[in-house]
């Protein structure tokens, strides 16, 4: 009898009620049907295809479709719930226990490995995270009795195409794949009951699940080699200070030389108690580990010293956001368009890569000659489920509301987000809100709320009142558009939560060279960046300002010493580093050049279905 055959029986579904081969209307073709048209607004065009200047893309609420559009892409989403449903219902009929199986196989995973390991690498930290997120969304699935095979199928490729991923980046230390590997096999051994059945009850043919699970195989073998954490730790000799650029509670910023003359970083020092949870002190290393962007700023090697933890980055020449907005109290439109274009890719950049920044404000933001920004500090960033499939995820839209229910809150309160203040649940959208209200502070030199968040008076406001634009200063409707749906109070409805194309294609962007802002040639002058900064005579390069006091006994970057303890969890370096660091082991001189690395290439979404393990379906 054939595994097809096997399942169906084990399944209890008759032949003659489910004959593949002559009823091949599926559940996922139901599915579709009801959202094609949407898909096709959605999905299926590049950012340049769509006509901006027709009525259905401008307009308050119709910049890219319009309210009845919106309207019917949360009812199809809701039939599709009662499809899911209703597939779940009849296969805990058919075998309970089955699924009461699966589901205490999960649980007792996720219990036993959500604590954060320092002896883990921040890449392999991550793989547990996107592996122990993906396994209790299933739980949450379970509960809500919605988990369908669909979810399961695109739950696992996500994991096989990061593992493709590691698998090329990561040949130094082939334990991060391998570490992967494995996670994805035990997570397909909790799943070998449930998923045939499930795509049995859709009225799909089922994948051989075994057979996947073997692929990874030869990967696990690797999970143990040799691996010295101390390759990756340069010695603190080969940096060198020239300038204190900031300092505060936060600890102490210089500007460095690193290896050679050739090679200007930025050195950030941080008091080794300054995190008293692993969680906290990794935050930017695993985001470090797995973005690449052009408008994100660029970590090249993080190690703690003998009483810090030392963070070497490329230097920005430039001054954050806030002090350019409070002394032009507000930021012409055309300029506000560039910055705020750069932010939304590199916060999508984030998102794809599985991040949630949960700090965006003026603050955080350099701002260079020629308006190029760099979003910076991620201390408090919080990883989520990331989209590593060629194709954006049908769950990715659905997780941008509510991912996380732990009602944590990080950031800065006036750029809280209305779901992070009810403790409701929340998820990237709070990154959106966020930036709207950046956007809002670009345009009035203010921000639109302000309070505790203790306050229920100032929680009220931010939950349901109006957005309260200033009367008597202009914007553009486009622009007044692009700062309401950011700042929507549903964040399943705000923008960027249906469909990350919505950022492109708003009115606002219309004129817009997108492919020049993302090669870095699209630059607008502003007299103003320069004037809080100062011109290096030697170099006729700008460089902000250092700062006219500070406490000298504070983390001073030449009294810090080698240590020879590394924890795993704390110690990353980039491509490039490593190469310089190979090159000064040598006695040669690196030059600027061999720190640099190509920035990622993120998978835009877009209308494809292929399904990878198509050869593992049973015929």
């Amino acid at each position: 009898m054939s595994n097809y055959s096997n399942y169906a029986r084990l399944s209890g579904i008759q032949d003659e009620k489910y004959d593949l081969e002559h009823k091949r209307e599926s559940f996922d073709n139901a599915i579709d049907r009801s959202f094609s048209k949407d898909l096709q607004i959605l999905q299926s065009h590049g950012s340049h295809q769509l006509p901006l200047e027709s009525s259905e893309y401008t307009g308050s609420r119709k910049k890219l479709f319009g309210e009845a559009e919106r309207s019917r892409v949360f009812r199809k989403r809701k039939k599709t719930m009662r499809l899911r449903k209703q597939a779940f219902r009849r296969l805990v009929r058919k075998d309970s226990r089955a699924m009461a199986n699966t589901k205490r196989l999960l649980q007792s995973f996720v219990a036993a490995n959500r604590k954060v390991l320092v002896i883990r690498l921040p890449r392999e930290h991550y793989a547990m995270e996107q592996t122990t997120l993906i396994m209790v969304e299933m739980l949450k699935l379970i509960k809500t009795r919605t988990l369908a095979y669909d979810y399961i199928r695109e739950g696992v490729e996500n994991l096989f195409y990061l593992h493709d991923l590691f698998s090329v980046q990561e040949r130094r230390i082939p334990r991060i794949p391998a570490f992967l590997a494995n996670l994805i096999y035990q997570l397909l051994t909790m799943l070998e009951e449930i998923a045939p059945m499930l795509e049995l009850i859709a009225k799909q043919r089922p994948t051989d699940w075994t057979q996947v699970r073997e692929l990874l195989r030869t990967y696990q073998e690797h999970q143990e080699s040799f691996f010295d954490i101390m390759n990756m730790v340069p010695p603190i000799d080969c940096i060198a200070p020239t300038r204190l650029l900031g300092v505060g509670g936060f600890g102490s910023v210089y500007k460095t030389t690193v290896f050679s003359e050739k090679i200007t970083c930025t050195v950030k020092l941080v008091p080794l108690t300054k995190f008293k949870m692993p969680k906290h002190a990794c935050a930017d290393k695993v985001v470090a580990s797995m973005t690449n962007n052009r408008f994100l700023v660029k970590y090249y090697s993080t190690f703690a010293t003998n009483e810090a933890f030392l963070t070497i980055m490329e230097y920005i020449r430039g001054i954050d956001l806030h002090r350019l907005v409070k002394a032009n109290r507000g930021v012409s439109h055309d300029i506000c368009q560039v910055l705020l274009a750069q932010l939304g890719e590199g916060l999508q950049h984030m998102h794809l890569r599985g991040c949630i920044h949960r700090d965006i404000k003026p603050s955080n933001i350099m701002v260079m000659p020629g308006s190029q920004v760099k979003l910076i500090d991620f201390d408090t960033a919080k990883i989520c489920i990331g989209n590593f499939l060629p194709r954006l995820s049908r769950f990715f839209g659905e997780r941008s509301a509510r991912e996380f229910t732990d009602r944590e809150t990080a950031g800065t309160v006036p750029f809280f987000a209305p779901e992070v203040l009810t403790g409701v649940g929340y998820g990237r959208a709070l990154d959106w809100w966020a930036l709207g209200i950046t956007a809002f502070n670009l345009a009035f030199g203010m921000v639109p709320y302000k309070g505790n968040k203790k306050d229920k008076e100032f929680r009220e406001k931010v939950a349901h009142s109006n957005i309260p634009f200033p009367k008597g200063v202009f914007i553009s409707s486009q622009f007044k558009s692009l700062i309401s749906q950011l700042l929507e109070k549903k964040p399943a409805k705000r923008m960027c939560s249906l469909t990350l194309e919505e950022w492109q294609r708003h009115s606002f962007f219309q004129d817009l060279n997108w492919d020049e802002l993302r090669a870095g040639s699209l630059k607008i002058d502003l007299p103003a960046i320069t004037d809080e900064m100062e011109l290096d005579k030697e170099t006729a390069l700008w460089s902000p300002k250092p700062p006219k006091t500070y406490d000298k006994g504070l983390l001073e970057l030449e009294k810090q010493q080698d240590s020879d303890i590394q924890s795993p969890l704390y110690t990353y370096a980039s491509s490039g580093f490593q190469r310089c660091l190979d090159i000064y082991r040598a006695g040669r001189i690196a030059i600027e050049d061999d720190i640099l690395d190509a920035p990622y290439e993120d998978v835009l979404p877009r209308c494809s279905k292929e399904y990878r393990f198509q050869k593992f379906v049973e015929r």
